[in-house]
């Protein structure tokens, strides 16, 4: 059991816990220790992000919590993506040239990876704006039978082609992968 400064049990990753009335354990948004201080890394500071965000110290709204775990970690994540890249290369560096093989390795395919899901999101937000423009103009030519059979028709059309495409896009980046980790060993 580690205490903290103020006499308080320290929980993991440096987290103050203490009981409340009810019995219920109360946790401090201090979730760093001040050994970390300006070496912290990308993880340690998006998770004190996210508990900040999470965990109200007194009670405030949500949107007002989250405002100011952006304005307090915004400029903490630049250093913390400079330290994380600069411990992952001199972890890299001690290795020897099979652990610079597996970054490389590791790094390409997850590049690849999200280089489909990024196309993928992209047509499938086009493909969505089409549909509902589609679905607006239907709903406004309603009037004529055969104008929504058409319209109706068309939406389908733009479904069926988000499919295909979505098909494609995923075959199409998991045979990329499997090149990749084939050629990589």
């Amino acid at each position: 059991m580690e205490i903290g400064d103020n006499g308080v049990d320290l929980g993991e990753n440096g987290t103050e816990v203490e009981n409340n009335d009810f019995g219920e354990k109360d946790v401090s948004v201090t979730f760093m220790r001040s050994d970390y201080a300006g070496e912290e890394g990308l993880l340690e500071v998006l998770k004190q992000m996210v508990l900040q965000i999470v965990y109200s110290r007194d009670g405030t709204p949500f949107i007002r919590r989250t405002k100011q775990a952006f304005l307090e970690n915004g400029p903490l994540v630049k250093q913390a993506a400079i330290n994380s890249t600069k411990n992952l290369m001199d972890w890299t560096h001690r290795g020897g040239p099979w652990r610079a093989f597996l970054v490389i390795s590791v790094g390409t395919i997850l590049l690849l990876a999200m280089t489909g899901f990024g196309a993928f999101m992209l047509f499938f937000l086009a493909a969505t704006t089409n549909t509902i423009i589609v679905g607006l103009l239907m709903s406004l030519a309603a009037v004529g039978g055969f104008m929504a059979i058409f319209f109706t028709c068309l939406v389908a059309i733009f479904v069926g082609a988000l499919s295909v495409a979505a098909f494609v896009i995923s075959v199409t980046t998991l045979v990329t992968i499997t090149a990749v980790s084939i050629a990589a060993g």
